[in-house]
């Protein structure tokens, strides 16, 4: 009939119930150091239906990089929908892990006197997020002011973090007041306590025998001999070493290293030949098969190898436990080189900060003074030394290189100034290898091989070495192959920075100054005045820089002489100037290069460039 229904609607929603879901980027616990810089990760977020959620994640909390402390983020969002995603958090920890940095104040090492107040010098610390935190500082150790000895004092700290410092320590040496014992060789007596003049010591052995402390001093009378050898075997310090010196007035106490032969015979008259009884026991270190030294009078014997050799005054020859000589006359002062040295210094026996002066040594049958490996810090003055080791003008050569009056083995700092040093069977000074070591206003002459010798070693590096104020010379009557001063390399290691000025050096049967070895580097020769030497200057082999100035060379010795010569060493990075080098006679060859000879500085100039302001 056409009717029609009413209509009805039905109604779809099409909703979105399905929360977001965010996740960390990185880690959801961070530890930063304090004082960085935090750069937050952040979060990414994922929806059914919203796709670029991230823009609109909430984060709550802060991050302060600069306090310590546990900091918690809170990520948070809701979708388009309404339906807000289950909160994330990240902790953050900013923490500390940096050490402070402990300082001590004032020296590390110390030396008071015994029953003298102490007042510790403290030390400071700094942290990189405490700052200051001195008062935080503990100190374990103490210091016995009444007990001589040796105190070490810890310190230590930690930050509020509880990161420790490197602990640092310092040592404090309580020492005697200065001790100073008396040594007398004729009135004496080793049950003496040796602390006053009137009551001394009477021997060497009873000073070798006792344990010298820091700031001791040890004096031998004046006009006393001692046929012993002196052992320094404790350490002084700095501020308090220990001093072996003299006494009383007149002459300097002696150290005598022979022993006199009694007992003589004629063994045939015919040849002026006597013997007496010896039996040879070695000294230690170094061993001597049979008796290597002989005085007559004083005055260094000429060792011969068999009884033929015995022609002439001084010729000896020991065999069988027998000491046989040549003498028109009986014998009445022959002595025998019986101990190596006068004063020894075993390698490193840690004998450092140690003074001898005044002293006179002699008759040695090896070297007056040796100090041995890494004893450093010695004072060696106004000593006498003199007629140690045989020297090489005797028939079987001997050990001439090795005989040095005063040997320094590896040692740096030392000091020797003043001393008197002739007839010794090497160098009168010698040092071998260490640094910053001086010699200086010494008088030597009449040695073997060379007046001062400095040479490279490989027991320590060389370097910044002094010899300066010296007078070296050889009497004409002597007839030593003798050098002035040498500074040398020993093929491997170098000897560098090497200063010498101030010498006065004459007479030299072979080099007045010479440096030699490709690494003998950057020496200076300053102000020196060289004459009548074989050659006055000499660079052997010198392929490093060197300086050359102010010095005077002369010579009025006939024949090939040149003051100044060059020996296989190039020209560059070498300077000569401001010299005055002269030379009279009947061959005028002043300098040298190589093997070309010139009479005069022109042609030299004009090929070296040197001397451009010299005479």
């Amino acid at each position: 009939a056409g009717n029609s229904a009413s209509p009805i609607t039905r109604t779809v929603r099409v909703v979105d119930t399905v929360a977001p879901v965010i996740s960390l980027n990185g880690e959801t616990n961070m530890t930063i150091a304090v004082g960085s810089t935090f750069s937050d990760p952040g979060a990414t977020v994922t929806d059914n239906y919203d796709f670029n959620l991230a823009p609109a994640t909430e984060k709550s909390g802060s991050v302060n990089a600069n306090k310590l402390g546990t900091y918690t983020l809170t990520y948070s969002v809701t979708d388009s929908s309404g339906n807000p995603a289950a909160p994330v958090t990240r902790t953050v920890h900013v923490v500390d892990t940096v050490k402070p940095v402990l300082t001590l104040l004032g020296n590390a090492s110390i030396s008071i006197m015994q029953n003298t107040a102490f007042t510790e010098p403290g030390a400071s610390a700094t942290d990189n997020y405490d700052g200051d935190i001195t008062s935080a500082i503990t100190v374990a150790g103490s210091v016995n002011v009444s007990v001589p000895g040796t105190y070490t004092l810890t310190y230590n700290v930690a930050d509020s973090s509880g990161n420790s410092a490197a602990s640092v320590t310092r040592t404090v040496t309580v020492v005697r007041p200065l001790d100073t014992f008396y040594v007398d060789s004729a009135l004496g007596a080793d049950t003496n306590d040796g602390r006053t003049a009137d009551k001394p010591w009477r021997t060497v052995a009873k000073v070798n025998g006792t344990a010298l402390t820091p700031g001791t001093t040890v004096l031998f009378k004046r006009g006393g001999f001692w046929r012993d050898q002196l052992n320094v075997t404790k350490s002084g310090t700095a501020a308090a070493p220990i001093t072996y010196g003299a006494y009383g007035t007149g002459a300097a106490p002696v150290f005598c290293g022979s022993d006199r032969v009694t007992g003589w015979t004629l063994h045939d008259a015919a040849k002026n030949i006597w013997k007496a009884p010896y039996t040879w026991e070695s000294p230690a270190l170094p061993y001597f098969a049979t008796v290597d030294l002989v005085f007559f009078n004083g005055e260094v014997g000429v060792k011969r190898t068999s009884m033929e050799g015995l022609v002439a005054e001084r010729n000896w020859f020991h065999t069988s436990n027998t000491l046989y000589v040549y003498a028109a006359a009986a014998p009445t002062s022959v002595e025998v080189g019986k101990r190596n040295y006068g004063v020894y210094a075993a390698d490193k026996t840690g004998a450092q900060y140690i003074v001898i002066q005044d002293l006179e040594i002699k008759n040695a049958n090896y070297k007056s003074i040796m100090v041995g490996s890494d004893n450093h810090n010695w004072t060696i003055k106004n000593v006498v030394a003199h007629r140690n080791g045989r020297r090489e003008d005797i028939e079987d050569g001997g050990r001439s290189n090795d005989r040095s009056a005063i040997a320094v083995r590896g040692c740096d700092n030392a000091l020797i100034s003043g001393c008197t040093i002739y007839l010794a069977g090497s160098s009168g000074v010698q040092i071998t290898g260490g640094s910053n070591n001086t010699v200086e206003k010494c008088t030597i002459y009449d040695t073997q091989n060379s007046g001062v010798y400095l040479k490279a070693s490989s027991l320590r590096p060389c370097q910044n070495n002094i010899i300066r104020y010296n007078t070296i010379y050889l009497r004409p009557q002597t007839l030593n192959g003798m050098n002035g001063i040498v500074v040398s390399d020993d093929g491997t290691n170098a000897v560098r920075d090497t200063r010498i000025y101030g010498n006065i050096i004459n007479n030299i049967s072979e080099n007045g100054i010479l440096l030699y070895g490709p690494n003998n580097q950057n020496a200076g020769i300053y102000n020196n005045t060289a004459y009548n030497c074989h050659r006055c200057y000499v660079l052997t082999n010198v392929q490093s820089a060197a300086t050359i100035l102010n010095n005077i060379g002369a010579t009025n010795k006939d024949g090939w002489h040149p003051v100044f010569s060059l020996d296989n060493t190039p020209i560059q990075n070498k300077i000569v100037d401001y010299n005055v080098w002269t030379k009279s006679g009947a061959d005028t060859s002043v300098v040298q290069n190589g093997f070309a000879i010139y009479k005069d500085l022109v042609i030299w100039r004009a090929t070296t460039g040197f001397d451009t302001h010299s005479l």
